[in-house]
This record gives structure tokens, sequence and C-alpha cells, in this order.
């Protein structure tokens, strides 16, 4: 999404395919950003890798680099459980980043609401209730769909990411 193009492997099936952490740099505007992709959190111990173990792995990457951001990209309609089930894990990220480092909620899924930003609206509650708090979120749809029927939420979408990771990407880490 954010490349312009396909890098990462991407797969739209309930076990993960992500089994190893991997770095993708991507310039835009003659700065080179290093994104990491990870292994899901949420899979389960049937997954591709186990939920504990992929907590255990991303905490150890953390701990050995400088990081500027942190995004965390969640379902618009698994959020909650999601969620529920990391708590522990924000509080080691927080714990391993010496807590300095922002972390960005980016909510997928939602090309079909009929305003995508609507979802935040919906569920900030939810989020302040269990004393969540994300320096920012983007609310996207990740696809643009059979015959490309998302490309314009699409675009948006990738703005969104962009706008966030510029407003948010911390240089003083």
């Amino acid at each position: 999404m954010l490349a312009g193009e396909k890098i990462a492997e991407v797969s739209s099936d309930p076990r993960g395919c992500t089994s190893i952490a991997r770095s993708y740099e991507i310039a835009k505007e003659n700065k080179t950003y290093t994104f990491w992709d990870t292994c899901g959190m949420n899979e389960g111990e049937g997954g591709c890798v186990p939920a504990q173990r992929a907590a255990d792995n991303l905490v150890n990457l953390l701990k050995g680099m400088s990081v500027n951001l942190i995004i965390y990209f969640a379902r618009g309609n698994r959020f909650l459980n999601e969620i529920q089930v990391n708590l522990y894990l924000f509080a080691r990220i927080r714990r391993a980043c010496g807590a300095k480092v922002p972390i960005a909620l980016v909510v997928t899924g939602l090309e079909q609401e009929r305003v995508m930003d609507e979802w935040w609206t919906r569920h900030q509650r939810d989020i302040k209730r269990l004393n969540l708090s994300f320096e920012g979120h983007a609310c996207v749809t990740t696809i643009k769909g059979k015959d490309n029927i998302y490309e314009d939420e699409y675009q948006e979408s990738t703005d969104k990411v962009w706008k966030l990771v510029d407003t948010h990407f911390s240089t003083s880490v």
C-alpha cells in the first residue's frame, strides 16, 4: 500500500503469512523509511506463529533497534476482541521502547463503511474504556476490491496512512 506496489506478502486466509519479521525500505519525497512487517498477534496457537512467540519476537526486535513509530494494524470488525487479547502486549511494547515511541492505530477492512472515519466515532469510547491511547489513528481499506471497485477509498486510505507517518514519525528517538 505505502510502496505503491506489492512488496510484502499478503493473504486473506485466517492463518497469517508473515512468519518472521522483515524490513522494507520505501522512499517518499526524498526520504527513505524502513518499515517492518511482523508476525500477527491474533492468530492463536494454530496460526503461522503462536501468539506468545509473535509477541516475544516483536518485543525482542524492538529492544534491538531504534524505533521511531509503531503502527498497529487491526481489522475493524475484530478490533475489540483482538485488542483485549493484546492489552498486555501494548504494555510490553511501551516498556521495551521506553514509553517514548508513538503508537498509531490503523483500522482496516472498512471498505463497506459509507464514511470510513465513522468507525472511529462509533468506537472511540470503547477504546478509552480499555485505557488505550494512540498518538494517531486512520480508518482505512487496504484493498482495491474486485475490478478496483474501492480504488478511490484505497487511494484515500494510502494518503491517510502516509499522513499518519508524516505527522507522528519521531526523529528524536
